[in-house]
């Protein structure tokens, strides 16, 4: 639960590859999984697949910046925001286990669903 509150503390057509130029940068092509791979204790199927998957390494930054930006912008809406996504996490992000493909659409999907609340400021 820490290590997911964490995570969110840091956290498709042109919007998305807008973001992803954006991560890709703020990683300065580091090539490394996430930082919170490295800690200690167990992880769960998607979490280990996450870790393992380069792919999925540079989903995770476009998420983690997108959904800071989206925070700072949601004005009196943040505890729904934060809600939403420890929902999305435990149920839409962890339901995909080890399946690469359920990951990176999820990701993809939740990457889309920040920006549209950034645009319009709201949830």
């Amino acid at each position: 639960m820490f290590r997911n509150g964490l995570m969110l503390a840091l956290a498709a057509g042109a919007i998305w590859s807008g973001a992803l130029g954006q991560a890709a940068g703020q990683a300065g092509g580091r090539g490394n999984h996430p930082e919170w791979c490295d800690e200690q204790g167990s992880k769960n199927a998607a979490e280990r697949t996450i870790c393992a998957t380069r792919e999925l390494w540079v989903l995770d930054d476009v998420l983690n910046v997108t959904y800071e930006e989206t925070l700072a912008v949601i004005g009196g809406q943040k505890s729904q925001l934060v809600s939403s996504q420890v929902s999305w996490l435990r149920n839409t992000r962890n339901g995909c286990g080890a399946s690469v493909g359920c990951l990176t659409n999820a990701y993809n999907t939740r990457i889309k669903t920040l920006e549209d609340i950034k645009r319009r400021r709201h949830m």
